[in-house]
C-alpha cells in the first residue's frame, strides 16, 4: 500500500483492522491485556439471600455507569456478603482498577476508588506500574469504536475476554506522557462535572422559586386553599388571586391539523409533538408550500406569543411561542391564542408547566390506544391567576430570568464538552504531544 511520507517525527502503524494510522515514533499501538491484569466478574444466586442480605462488598452492573458524571465510583446500588464472593465468578477487584463494561452498553469506564466486584457485564483492568490507569480508561473511552467492532452476540452485543486483551489503542512508550495526558484530560473533565453541579443547583433554585411565587405571589399577607378542578388536589395561593379556565384566559384553542397535507420539497416548517421541547425546533421537519401554509393556517396559525401545548406523543409540555419563523402545526400539539389584556404569556407557559398544572393534564389524558389530550379538557384546566397584570410580569421576569441564566450555564458545560472532545482526538491519537 502507498502511503505518503509520515511528518517529520511521525510513522504509520498497521491496525488490528488492517488499516493504517499516523502515531508519533516514540508510540506504539498496545493491547489491552499489555496494559495489566484483567478480571471478569460474576453474578451470585440472586435468589439466596444469604449472598446479598447485609453484604458489604460493592457489586456494579452496567447501568450503573450509564450517564455517569464521574470518572469514580465508590458504592454500588446492591452490595454481596463474602460468602456470596466465594459462592460465585464474582472476583475482588483492586481499588484504583478500571470498570469497563464489555456487554450491550460497550465501553463505559471508570475508576473504582475501593476494593469492588462487578457482574459479568465487564472486564476489569488493574493497570502494571508501566501504564497510568487515567490514560488507559480515556482511550477506551474514545476508542469505543474498537471494542464494538470486536463485540459478538444475537441478543446483545459482548466482547469476550480473549478479544477484549487483544484490542490495540495507540499509547506513548514513556508513562510520564500518559500520566500527563491523563491529568490534563481529568482536570476537563472535573470542570464539566463541577459545572453540572451549578446547572443542578440553580435549577433546583428554580423549582423553590416557582413553589414559592405560585403560592405566595409577590407582597402579599393573606392566603386561601382552594380545590382545582379535582376534590384532590389543592394549592394555596394568595386571596387577591383568582381561578379562572384556560378557555376563559384565551380568544382560541384549537389544534393542527388532522389529515396528512401536501407537503413540499420547501416551504414553511411542519412541526409535530416531537419538535416541541425547551425550545421549538424547526430542523428536519417536512415542509408545506405556500398555497397549503394559506389553508393550514385558517384553522390553526401559530404566532409570536401564542402558547402550544403537546397533546399527543410526549403530552403536557407546554411552549411559548418565542420566534418569529412561521410554522404550522399538525394535530398532536395544541394552540392557544391568549387575550393578553388578562394574561401574560410568559407567566402563563412557567405555570402550565408547574406541578399543580401538570397533575391536572396528566389526570385529563384519554388513556385509549393512544393516551391523548382533547381540546375540550384543555379549557377545562384551573389557574390561581394574579388579578394585575404586573404582578404576573413580575413573576414570569423571575422565572425567566433563572431560565436563562440554566440555559447559560448548559451552553457554558456543552463549550467545556466540545473542548474535551478535541483534547481527546489530539491528546490520544499523538496529533499534540505533552511535555513531560
Amino acid at each position: 500500500m502507498n502511503l505518503p511520507k509520515p511528518k517529520p517525527g511521525y510513522k504509520w502503524e498497521k491496525t488490528i483492522f488492517q488499516q493504517y494510522e499516523e502515531i508519533p515514533k516514540d508510540w506504539d499501538f498496545v493491547s489491552i491485556s499489555e496494559f495489566g491484569k484483567i478480571i471478569g466478574g460474576g453474578t451470585p444466586a440472586t435468589k439466596n439471600l444469604e449472598y446479598w442480605e447485609n453484604g458489604d462488598i460493592p457489586w456494579f452492573t452496567p447501568e450503573e455507569l450509564t450517564g455517569l458524571e464521574s470518572d469514580f465510583v465508590k458504592d454500588s446500588k446492591r452490595k454481596i456478603t463474602k460468602k456470596g464472593l466465594a459462592k460465585s465468578s464474582a472476583k475482588i477487584i483492586p481499588e484504583n482498577s478500571i470498570l469497563i463494561t464489555t456487554r450491550a452498553n460497550i465501553g463505559d469506564c471508570v475508576i473504582n476508588e475501593k476494593k469492588t466486584t462487578t457482574n459479568q457485564g465487564f472486564q476489569n483492568l488493574t493497570a502494571n506500574k508501566n501504564h497510568n490507569n487515567k490514560f488507559i480508561m480515556y482511550s477506551i473511552r474514545y476508542n469505543k469504536r474498537r471494542l464494538r467492532q470486536y463485540s459478538q452476540g444475537t441478543t446483545f452485543l459482548e466482547i469476550s475476554k480473549t478479544n477484549f486483551g487483544k484490542i490495540k489503542v495507540p499509547c506513548p512508550k514513556d508513562v510520564k506522557e500518559e500520566v500527563k495526558i491523563g491529568s490534563i484530560l481529568s482536570n476537563i473533565h472535573e470542570l464539566i462535572k463541577k459545572q453540572q453541579e451549578v446547572i443542578e443547583q440553580t435549577q433546583k433554585l428554580k423549582i423553590g422559586q416557582t413553589q414559592k411565587l405560585f403560592s405566595e405571589g409577590i407582597n402579599h399577607n393573606s392566603f386561601q386553599t382552594q380545590i382545582l378542578r379535582f376534590r384532590w388536589l389543592k394549592h394555596k395561593f394568595p386571596k387577591e388571586w383568582k381561578i379562572l379556565t384556560l378557555e376563559s384566559l384565551t380568544e382560541k384553542i384549537t389544534d393542527g391539523e388532522h389529515n396528512s397535507p401536501e407537503f413540499s420539497d420547501s416551504g414553511v416548517p411542519y412541526l409535530s409533538s416531537h419538535n416541541i421541547k425547551s425550545k421549538i425546533i424547526l430542523d428536519e421537519t417536512p415542509f408545506v408550500g405556500k398555497k397549503e401554509y394559506e389553508r393550514l393556517i385558517r384553522r390553526c396559525n401559530p404566532t409570536y406569543d401564542d402558547v402550544l401545548i403537546t397533546v399527543k406523543g410526549t403530552i403536557g409540555i407546554c411552549k411559548r411561542v418565542d420566534i418569529k419563523e412561521k410554522f404550522t402545526l399538525d394535530r398532536n400539539v395544541a394552540l392557544l391564542k391568549l387575550n393578553k389584556k388578562l394574561i401574560n404569556p410568559i407567566f402563563l407557559e412557567q405555570l402550565l408547566n408547574f406541578s399543580i398544572t401538570q397533575k391536572q393534564i396528566f389526570a385529563l389524558v384519554d388513556n385509549a390506544v393512544i393516551p391523548s389530550l382533547y381540546l375540550q379538557k384543555i379549557k377545562e384546566i384551573q389557574l390561581p391567576i394574579p388579578n394585575k397584570l404586573e404582578e404576573q410580569k413580575k413573576i414570569a421576569s423571575i422565572l425567566s430570568n433563572l431560565d436563562l441564566l440554566i440555559q447559560q450555564e448548559k451552553q457554558y458545560k456543552e463549550k467545556l464538552e466540545k473542548i474535551k472532545k478535541g483534547l481527546m482526538q489530539q491528546l490520544l491519537t499523538g496529533k499534540t504531544r505533552v511535555k513531560v
